[in-house]
């Protein structure tokens, strides 16, 4: 197993290429109109009440076994630099080992650059099959596209397909239900009357697709609601504040706004940070993608953090080697690992929820794989 680095000087010029996204103010109008009706209220209870209940969430799952085989594949991490990154990495590193497979590790250092080069590498160096995380396809279209033309499988591990289709093997959170899952709990935690201030950056779409849904279901179950969005640049998130939290913070004394809602862990974990340094605690602080800094920081009094969507990453790391295996047996795949079922979080069910990146009922999907491998 060998770990591969791309010389420092090239990962800050691609990082700055990846993260020059413009920023701006971009905000819509959110007004809240008539007080939202008891019936409408009702309604998202019932379904926050159905969401927190993750251990219950039904997963797609292959019928058929299948022979994995001995094989020899590149996985390229989002980065070593990232929090998230290394979660990501370290489930897949889990998944490879027990399928059985040979791999080399490539770090991204969340450079886009770096990881097409690196893609390119693996088709040149002859890999059974390649794993890169979190891009869009569409940002790595031409080494991508170079790859299926080599005849070599690729596979996106929290990515989207894009013009690739079923060509490309990508995994994901259902986008949509997760924004739906953040408003939820906005609207339940209000009462109905939550002062919404959505982040998000254009450059990444699972951002856009969940402000968008978020932004679409308060509006529609909650007329006394406002939502407000903000297009931001997550380069800025280096400098202290972010200027732009600061920035709203400074024009929002207390009473003025109740949530705030991020589209990306690096977003939760800092802004998270900040607003209890600026003692903003009476802003709740909503987010995706329950990893272990976000469930730590509900679980602390010094942060108002009442909810953040679930994710089921692990059981996606095992559901793409098991596609891998299918494309490469020439086997027929399967469907729905592309959008899988997203939960909720809050300060009911934390306790179950472990800091390793796991989630309940992980372990029977883990042994289901493991069976169909011919592995237990």
């Amino acid at each position: 197993m060998r770990v591969s680095k791309l010389p420092t000087t090239i990962v800050a010029i691609g990082a700055a290429l990846l993260l020059t996204a413009a920023c701006g103010s971009g905000s819509t109008d959110g007004g809240a109109g008539p007080d939202t009706s008891p019936e409408a209220l009702a309604t998202v209870q019932a379904e926050y009440d159905k969401a927190i209940d993750v251990g219950s969430l039904e997963l797609p799952m292959p019928s058929e076994p299948v022979d994995p085989g001995s094989r020899r594949v590149a996985i390229i991490s989002v980065g070593s630099n990232s929090t998230s990154g290394v979660l990501l990495h370290s489930l897949l590193l889990r998944a490879v080992k027990d399928i059985g497979w040979d791999y080399d590790e490539f770090d991204g250092q969340l450079n886009l650059s770096a990881v097409g080069n690196y893609i390119q590498q693996a088709v040149q160096r002859d890999y059974d099959a390649i794993i890169y995380t979190a891009y869009a396809a569409e940002s790595l279209k031409a080494p991508i596209q170079a790859a299926l033309d080599a005849g070599v499988p690729v596979a996106g591990f929290l990515s989207t397909p894009d013009e690739f289709g079923d060509r490309l093997i990508t995994t994901n959170d259902d986008q949509v239900e997760a924004g739906e899952r953040a408003a939820q709990a906005m609207i339940v935690n209000s009462e109905g009357k939550a002062k919404i201030q959505v982040f998000y950056d254009k450059a990444f779409v699972n951002n856009v697709e969940r402000a968008e849904s978020a932004e679409a279901y308060v509006k529609k179950h909650c007329s006394g609601c406002q939502i407000d969005m903000q297009e931001v640049n997550t380069a800025d998130l280096a400098q202290p504040g972010p200027p732009y939290l600061n920035a709203f913070i400074s024009t929002h004394p207390k009473g003025t706004v109740t949530d705030i809602l991020t589209t990306t862990d690096s977003h939760t974990d800092v802004f998270m940070k900040s607003l209890a340094q600026a003692g903003r605690t009476d802003i709740r602080l909503n987010g995706f993608d329950g990893i272990p800094f976000g469930i730590e920081g509900m679980t602390e009094s010094k942060y108002n953090v009442p909810a953040l969507t679930s994710q089921a990453w692990l059981y996606q790391a095992y559901g793409l080697f098991d596609q891998l295996a299918r494309k490469l047996a020439k086997q027929p795949l399967w469907s729905g690992l592309d959008a899988v079922p997203v939960g909720l979080i809050d300060k009911t069910n934390v306790d179950g929820f472990d800091t390793d990146g796991t989630f309940p009922g992980s372990d029977k999907y883990i042994d289901g794989f493991l069976t169909l491998w011919g592995k237990k």
